[in-house]
């Protein structure tokens, strides 16, 4: 039996940008758990919902919120430059509240999804990022620079994704750079790939919808009327527990709010294909269960934008700009016949040894 006196105490805590930062940490929490760690896990009360349903014997603390508004009409790095005094704010206000957690807490080692302010000199200081290079449409020379000085604060950067060509997030996190200590982990999905292998399936089609509002409801508004109108079998997962009920009124069209663990794989598993944004966490879940798909990336977000892109010419999905929706039939045979399933054949999982090696040292 593992000595109890030897645990790490590791607290671990997610960017509040949608649930995917949230969702990737969970295969990391449950590979701590296995290597015997204490896990505690830091996070705003948007994503506490998430672990609470997952590991709900594990400590929880509330974590600084970054908070970031979208909108309708204006871009995401637009909004992100209005909101850019508060944003340098909130990393100067989370370094100052992770130095009282370690001291509460006695935290040994601290993993942080994308939260920059998450660095400290006492303890290792883990940074997970699939962006080593972000896509910007201006100042992109400046703002990596800023990205990469960041990231030499932590101890080691671990990139949720293979090392080599077969990659799900091409120049995003592959190229030449001054980093310290980059540790490629390979794709971390809050899926169990299983050895399913079906070409019979309950449904034609899964729509996941994810991310923050208000694009999250553009998407689904758009969506209804062709939802009202199939006769397809199809499972709608709305990615939300607090919009209104949904107006679809068709029976081939089932309609949860919110799955999470085992019923979301399921739905995913069972469908013949899916759409959803292009977002990384997404896309890592795709790969995961090896699923065709449909991308849908969210407006003005020149990340997803250029993942949608990457995934199009590597496995031929099928990519629909959300304004122009109204030109594409969602359910074209001949379109889905040419997709495939987003997989990568020398898919190699080197999580586990990061962990093990953050662990001994």
């Amino acid at each position: 039996m593992p000595d109890s006196r030897n645990k790490k105490r590791i607290l671990i805590c997610p960017l509040d940008w949608g649930f995917g930062h949230a969702t990737r940490c969970i295969p990391i929490i449950r590979e701590l758990i296995q290597q015997n760690a204490e896990v505690i896990i830091a996070a705003p009360p948007a994503l506490k919902a998430i672990f609470q349903k997952e590991f709900p014997q594990l400590t929880r603390i509330d974590a600084p919120a970054y908070a970031v508004k979208y909108s309708r009409f204006f871009s995401l790095p637009f909004m992100l430059f209005l909101q850019l005094p508060r944003l340098l704010y909130t990393v100067k206000k989370e370094n100052k509240w992770l130095k009282a957690v370690i001291e509460k807490h006695n935290v040994n080692i601290v993993i942080s999804d994308n939260r920059y302010g998450l660095y400290s000199k006492k303890i290792p200081c883990v940074f997970i990022t699939h962006q080593l290079f972000i896509p910007a449409p201006f100042f992109a020379n400046t703002i990596n620079r800023i990205n990469h000085a960041y990231i030499n604060k932590f101890i080691c950067c671990w990139v949720p994704d293979a090392e080599g060509p077969n990659n799900l997030s091409g120049h995003l996190s592959h190229g030449e750079h001054q980093l310290k200590h980059i540790h490629y982990t390979g794709p971390l999905s809050r899926f169990k790939t299983t050895a399913k292998n079906t070409t019979e399936f309950s449904y034609n089609c899964c729509i996941l919808l994810s991310g923050p509002e208000p694009q999250r409801t553009v998407l689904e508004e758009l969506l209804i009327k062709q939802l009202n109108t199939t006769n397809k079998k199809i499972v709608f997962i709305r990615g939300t527990l607090k919009a209104p009920a949904l107006a679809v009124n068709n029976k081939s069209v089932e309609v949860h709010d919110f799955l999470n663990g085992t019923a979301l794989q399921d739905c995913i598993e069972k469908s013949e294909y899916v759409i959803c944004r292009s977002g990384y966490s997404s896309i890592m879940d795709l790969e995961a269960l090896q699923k065709k798909a449909i991308l849908i990336p969210t407006p003005g977000q020149a990340e997803q934008e250029y993942l949608a892109q990457h995934l199009s010419e590597k496995f031929n999905c099928a990519v629909i700009q959300q304004n122009e929706w109204q030109q594409y039939d969602l359910f074209d045979e001949e379109q889905l016949k040419k997709i495939q399933p987003i997989h990568i054949p020398e898919n190699h999982h080197y999580l586990s040894n990061a962990i093990t090696q953050l662990l001994k040292n």
